[in-house]
């Protein structure tokens, strides 16, 4: 299962974060009425589309894995397992499970999504407050140098 993970890890992941950005964009600007640029339904709909989308690896992933182990042979290669799934059962067993791994894995993206958004402007608020009142200080201190 190592080189499986491996192998669809990396192109899992810059599809799950490339997708929500480009569908937080699509979103906002198909109807910034009623989905802002920060509305949690935004963040939502994107977290979702970008959990669709990398279910399309992610299952895969995990359907294969799973067949590893059940092998008892120890020594089975992927390239030997995935041929044999296809063989078998066809392509459709690849995606076995796609619509549980969206059930149980997009309510949970649409939550972290909708926090991480929120958590990032509640920083750049208490880092823009907080330089403004360090630039308010210095001044203070300069004007109070000067009397």
């Amino acid at each position: 299962g190592f080189g499986v993970t491996i192998t669809v890890q990396a192109p899992a992941v810059a599809t799950y974060l490339t997708t929500y950005d480009a569908a937080k964009l699509w979103i906002v600007r198909r109807d910034a009425k009623y989905f802002g640029a920060h509305s949690a339904l935004t963040h939502l709909c994107a977290a979702l589309a970008a959990e669709s989308v990398s279910a399309l690896f992610w299952c895969p992933m995990e359907v294969l894995k799973q067949r590893i182990q059940l092998r008892s042979d120890s020594r089975v290669s992927t390239l030997t397992v995935l041929r044999d799934l296809l063989t078998h059962e066809g392509p459709s067993a690849l995606f076995r499970g796609y619509a549980l791994t969206l059930g149980v894995f997009g309510p949970y993206a649409m939550i972290y999504f909708v926090c991480y958004e929120r958590s990032k402007q509640l920083a750049s608020q208490f880092i823009n407050h907080r330089s403004l009142l360090e630039t308010q200080t210095a001044e203070n201190s300069r004007l109070s140098l000067k009397s």
